[in-house]
């Protein structure tokens, strides 16, 4: 039994008959949980607990672009449909279209996305 630092664990171990990795995991654990639990008994004071943050942090969605309407600057009356060029919502008109004068990545041609 090498890494068990606990004298009364590591012979209780060896005294277990067909002893498996998960059995002897269990006994260590229910070993140190007895030991905690004991020492905040004693002392009165809670056992040190470190708080688990989760590491995805809230976004305002720049990290993550998704197709979003341009931003037109000029209040327009006439109405917004998606572009069949760009996929986004504004007016019918190629000139109001984000696309106009890009080249497709994928086919190299150009005023569409791929």
């Amino acid at each position: 039994m090498l890494g068990i630092l606990k004298d009364d664990v590591r012979k209780q171990l060896l005294q277990e008959r067909g002893l498996t990795l998960a059995k002897s995991i269990s006994i260590c654990r229910a070993s140190e949980a007895a030991e905690t639990q004991a020492a905040f008994n004693e002392s009165g004071a809670p056992p040190d607990v470190n708080k688990v943050a989760s590491r995805l942090k809230k976004s305002s969605g720049a990290k993550h672009k998704s197709k979003q309407k341009p931003k037109n600057r000029k209040p327009n009356t006439k109405p917004e449909v998606d572009c069949c060029y760009c996929g986004y919502k504004h007016i019918r008109d190629k000139q109001a279209c984000p696309i106009l004068r890009e080249v497709c990545k994928k086919c190299g041609l150009k005023d569409h996305y791929a």
